[in-house]
């Protein structure tokens, strides 16, 4: 039967044997457990100093913090279905010569603080840490020069793709794949600091 599911309702048939079967058609479905809608929320950061160590101001910020409710940012029950993100970055110029470095990152299980993420968190040219590399997943790592006297905006761009999902607890806490940004200066002064803001747009499922 076409557009159709076929499905086993409870309770026997005439002869005692087995269970009735049915075909419910998928508008059936659809209207008893509901259509995922598409939604999208924006996470900011206001333009700043960027410091040497991620554990300090702190360095990372939550990507995915969708709080629960009916509206277009928010979420019906406690899971979503990750879909795409996509961040505009605007680096201003520092008072000298300055590296920072973005890491775009999954935190899958939220047993690790997301500055675990570096196996030295006081370094921008610290290695990622191997140990925990199945509880952090990367998706982004770039370093970027800034010159001393800059006159305009360093621009770039993210785009990623997701086919992943998203646990909230009652609470409102995440307990499975938190989506995070995390942000690291190689100057310890915060004059010379180079300034870092953005927008980060997670479209997503509320399944």
């Amino acid at each position: 039967m076409p557009n159709a599911t076929y499905a086993r309702s409870q309770g026997r048939n005439r002869f005692g044997r087995g269970y009735r079967g049915r075909f419910v058609t998928k508008n059936y479905l659809k209207a008893v457990i509901g259509v995922p809608e598409a939604k999208w929320i924006d996470t900011t950061r206001a333009p700043a100093p960027v410091g040497p160590a991620l554990g300090t101001g702190p360095g990372y910020q939550l990507l995915n913090a969708v709080p629960q409710g009916t509206g277009q940012n928010e979420r019906i029950g406690n899971e979503i279905s990750n879909k795409s993100l996509h961040i505009r970055l605007d680096i201003a110029r520092a008072a000298v010569d300055s590296l920072l470095r973005i890491i775009v990152f999954w935190n899958i299980d939220g047993a690790y603080t997301p500055s675990s993420i570096l196996e030295n968190q006081a370094s921008y040219q610290s290695p990622l840490n191997k140990d925990l590399g199945k509880t952090f997943w990367v998706r982004f790592d770039r370093t970027y020069t800034i010159a001393a006297g800059q006159t305009q905006l360093q621009v770039d761009e993210i785009w990623r793709r997701f086919k992943c999902k998203t646990e909230y607890l009652e609470n409102g806490t995440i307990s499975h794949n938190g989506l995070y940004i995390a942000f690291i200066s190689n100057q310890a002064t915060a004059a010379n600091q180079p300034i870092l803001s953005y927008t980060a747009r997670l479209n997503y499922m509320d399944v």
